[in-house]
């Protein structure tokens, strides 16, 4: 690295002049070392500074440099200016990479209190070997706000900011700790160190400068999906730091080539979801900080040579609107998106997206409107109220339901997919999570760190046996499911999705119907084979308060927080119990605490007895409040109707839903006949008079399709490729 280009720490920098407000970025960028020269020799001191800026760091490069200091310390100047939307939630884990640090006084206070003479933080643990969430390089995060406070707070405060930033530095330098992980050592720690750099760029010691120096040498590009993007951005500052012009184009431009839509197994899928490990959905952790990295860049570059095409910018702004905010509740990304890293507390994930939201706007990247409006509903934490439908990701096998106040994910996989992985010995208790997996929210806090002491054979929309042992690693982490039949119907009012569930001995055909006012769950054909008792579990929450409970000729209800469970069939007899549970995160995720967590848990299930043979069941999930659920009526709400084998549908007034395992027909009453030669999913909703037909084939492999609609003959040409799969619309 050639560190001429870096410039030489003036004597007492630590304590050097400064202003007594907040500095903004560009009046701190350069700090000159000949501010109490003479006018005239200060001039000329000036002019021959610019000279030999222009000879060794090309004007690109500076206005880079710039860009990251003001990004970086942006959400710092902005809280000490006053602005509330800057301060992240409480419980909202600061210590993860690429959360662009709010150092608010609080959080300075606790850093500077936290340090010891030897330059370590009191809270860290720096025996930690994980290779999951390695404890000790949170250590750098910290290196890196004490340099964002030094960019940014006033001069009273300097002398203690700077002497903690040296402390903290000079331990790391000293002891140089590793992890067996290489993603610390080829990207966590280079990304630290480089953006801490920049923004210390007068005053680093020789020392830190050269371990600099060699730790940024292993950043070089390589692999694949978001971590090639991280690797790209660690190259870009790398070559930022040694002034390379060339370094930094090549960096950035392998950083936006990730930016384009594949048919491969990682990255950006046609259907905007994001895949990692392989086919592996993975919107959160990775795709949460693609996004995160992505458009930090754009902001970076924007305006100059560097700067992303519109290609790159329209396919980002699709993977943000189309993708990750239709799986948003408030603040919450769902847990179902965030793969192994279930199996951590905090990890909410979405407060740093909401400056994903303004990088965006400011780069011109999406609809400026859904992008505030998304953003707005991060910060203030209430669910936005749209968009509103069933949105199915057919490359992923993850499905979504929302409507005005409320949303529900389904998490499955197909023969095409991958389940969820173990990596580094996270998600131990997972085998479930790919079976149908329903999660409701209503406010995001329905699951909030339950996990520790989940009953992990009974997770919510599955169907399993509900003893221990849970099926082995070797039987689902990381591996693809055992169906073909998985698949779901997109619409901006109804949707409709299912699966045939094949794995662990079990086997069931499951349809979710989104009627636009709830999600109509039925569970068929449910059989098994070995020995345990098989049931479906309808929720495992938080507990909120009391259950109540009505019969009536329209069946069995049930009311929690906010939630009504309609059961409309006499044959079904859910169990209702409220319980404290207690569990230790260590249990899911090696080198987490083994202290016991205890949580009230809300449990809903349906036992289907041991070795069921064509067990079903019908329910019904709708958002309603106490006094609401104590005077309804829920007879006549729709109904469940069966036709040919293999054919059956949920119909209400004006619309309705058909699954085909196969050829077949259905009558349904307010539609009439239905029949289709192969198998495929149909939503039908009722307008005036027409009827709007939307459907796919679930199973991917046909290229063409005909039904017959209340006598009208309809042969379609269906999707391919990547878009295999998607959903097709048409009018009857």
């Amino acid at each position: 690295m050639d560190f001429s280009r870096w410039h030489t720490p003036r004597a007492g920098a630590a304590g050097g002049s400064r202003l007594d407000t907040p500095r903004s970025a560009s009046e701190s960028w350069r700090r000159s070392p000949v501010r109490r020269r003479s006018p005239v020799r200060f001039l000329v001191s000036i002019l021959l500074l610019a000279s030999a800026a222009a000879d060794t760091i090309p004007a690109s490069l500076d206005r880079m440099k710039r860009s990251v200091v003001e990004t970086e310390t942006e959400t710092t100047r902005r809280w000490l200016a006053g602005d509330p939307d800057m301060e992240l939630p409480e419980g909202a884990d600061t210590g993860q990479l690429d959360i662009l640090a709010t150092v608010t006084r609080p959080a300075l206070d606790r850093l500077l209190t936290l340090l010891d003479k030897d330059g370590r933080f009191g809270d860290i643990d720096y025996t930690s070997t994980n290779r999951g969430r390695w404890k000790v390089v949170r250590h750098l995060h910290r290196v890196r706000m004490l340099a964002i406070a030094a960019r940014t707070y006033p001069e009273k405060d300097q002398p203690a900011i700077h002497g903690a930033f040296h402390r903290a530095l000079g331990w790391w330098v000293t002891t140089r700790p590793r992890n067996e992980n290489w993603w610390y050592g080829e990207i966590a720690i280079p990304r630290y160190l480089g953006v801490t750099a920049i923004l210390m760029e007068d005053e680093l010691r020789s020392d830190e400068r050269e371990f600099i120096a060699g730790a940024m040498k292993p950043a070089t590009i390589s692999r694949t999906g978001q971590n090639r993007l991280w690797l790209s951005v660690n190259v870009a500052l790398r070559g930022l730091i040694e002034g390379d012009d060339a370094l930094v184009a090549q960096a950035v431009s392998e950083a936006f080539g990730t930016a384009d839509v594949t048919t491969g197994d990682e990255g950006i899928q046609p259907d905007f979801s994001f895949r990692q490990h392989g086919a592996q959905f993975y919107q959160g952790n990775y795709g949460h900080h693609y996004l995160l990295n992505i458009a930090y860049l754009m902001r970076l570059v924007e305006g100059g040579p560097y700067a992303a095409d519109s290609k790159a910018k329209t396919t980002i702004g699709r993977l943000a609107l189309d993708g990750t905010r239709w799986m948003m509740c408030g603040e919450l990304l769902d847990h179902a998106a965030v793969g192994r890293q279930i199996s951590y507390p905090n990890r909410i994930q979405g407060p740093p997206l909401a400056s994903v939201c303004d990088a965006l706007v400011a780069v011109n990247s999406g609809d400026a409107d859904a992008l505030v409006q998304w953003s707005r509903s991060i910060r203030t934490n209430r669910p936005a109220p749209e968009p509103q439908g069933t949105r199915h990701f057919w490359r992923s096998d993850f499905a979504i339901n929302r409507g005005m106040n409320w949303m529900a994910s389904v998490k499955m996989c197909s023969e095409r997919t991958l389940s969820t992985e173990t990596t580094n010995e996270e998600n131990l208790k997972g085998a479930y999570l790919c079976e149908g997996m329903t999660l409701l929210y209503r406010n995001g806090q329905e699951y909030r760190d339950i996990f520790a002491v989940w009953d992990w054979n009974l997770l919510p929309g599955v169907t399993s046996r509900s003893t221990a042992p849970l099926p082995p690693a070797s039987e689902w982490a990381g591996i693809p499911g055992s169906g073909r039949f998985v698949g779901g119907v997109s619409g901006d009012q109804i949707g409709l999705v299912a699966m045939e569930a094949r794995r662990f001995g079990v086997r069931a055909d499951k349809l979710w119907f989104n009627d636009g006012g709830g999600l109509w769950a039925w569970t068929e054909n449910i059989s098994s084979d070995g020995g345990g008792n098989i049931v479906t579990t309808v929720n495992q929450c938080l507990s909120r308060g009391p259950v109540l409970r009505r019969e009536s000729a329209g069946g069995t209800a049930i009311w929690h927080n906010g939630w009504a469970y309609l059961f409309p069939r006499p044959d079904c007899e859910p169990s209702v119990g409220q319980a404290k549970k207690s569990g230790r995160w260590s249990e899911i995720a090696a080198g987490e605490t083994n202290t016991p967590d205890e949580r009230d848990v809300f449990l809903l299930r349906v036992d289907h007895g041991e070795h069921p043979s064509g067990a079903s069941l019908l329910y019904r999930v709708q958002p309603m409040e106490r006094n609401e659920f104590e005077r309804a009526a829920f007879e006549g709400m729709a109904s469940a109707v069966s036709g040919s084998a293999g054919v059956r549908a949920i119909e209400t007034a004006d619309r309705a839903g058909v699954v085909f395992h196969q050829a077949g027909s259905i009558d349904l009453a307010g539609f009439g006949r239905i029949e289709s030669d192969g198998p495929c999913l149909l939503t039908l909703l009722r307008n005036q008079h027409q009827v709007g037909l939307s459907l796919c084939d679930p199973t991917q492999s046909r290229t063409d399709l005909t039904l017959r609609v209340g006598g009208r003959i309809h042969r379609i040409e269906l999707p391919r490729d990547g878009m295999a799969g998607s959903t097709v619309h048409i009018k009857n």
